[in-house]
């Protein structure tokens, strides 16, 4: 029968060319195994954004479909307008290019050129329509800001602003999600 000195544990040997209290060298390529409870304590849960129903809708449309429309209401009546794409801004540079020596000039071709991309019906009808198929998105732009041009300054400045709002409601809402930096 074993006796309690044959159940001790024997001792590793100790080597003498190692230092007493010298610990062995760190590798930073290593990471340590902790208990898996330690882990899920130490681990903190990202937060979670929330989203109203409007703003899950206006989420998903962007991303399916890349454009949301909004319909406002300007001096009494129904103005349907739409977020812009790069396309409907480089065709507004172009068209303000000639404006660029006029402060006043070149501030209001902006708001006519951005209106006449951002609307899409006025009092149910389409900006522009043509009896003619028309041959490219250019001259449905070009067409259209002729039309815009024939609006009042202060219909065109309220509409203006709007087009500014819809997009500015996109940018707050990836902010929101993180998608864009606040």
């Amino acid at each position: 029968m074993p006796t309690s000195e044959d159940t001790r544990v024997a001792e590793a040997p100790v080597d003498p060319s190692v230092e007493p209290g010298l610990a062995p060298p760190t590798r930073p390529d290593r990471r340590l195994v902790a208990d898996p409870d330690d882990e899920a304590q130490a681990v903190e849960e990202p937060p979670v954004t929330e989203l109203t129903d409007q703003e899950r809708a206006d989420f998903a449309s962007l991303l399916t479909c890349g454009r949301r429309y909004k319909t406002i209401t300007v001096m009494g009546h129904p103005v349907v307008i739409q977020t812009l794409t790069t396309a409907d801004e480089m065709r507004i540079g172009l068209f303000t290019k000639r404006y660029l020596d006029s402060q006043l000039g070149f501030q209001r071709a902006y708001q006519v050129a951005v209106c006449a991309a951002g609307i899409r019906e006025l009092q149910g009808r389409p900006l522009f329509t043509s009896l003619r198929e028309t041959t490219s998105d250019d001259e449905v732009f070009d067409k259209s800001v002729e039309a815009a041009k024939a609006l009042y300054p202060i219909v065109v400045t309220q509409v203006y602003q709007a087009i500014m709002d819809l997009e500015r409601e996109f940018a707050e809402l990836a902010i929101k999600l993180g998608k864009l930096p606040g």
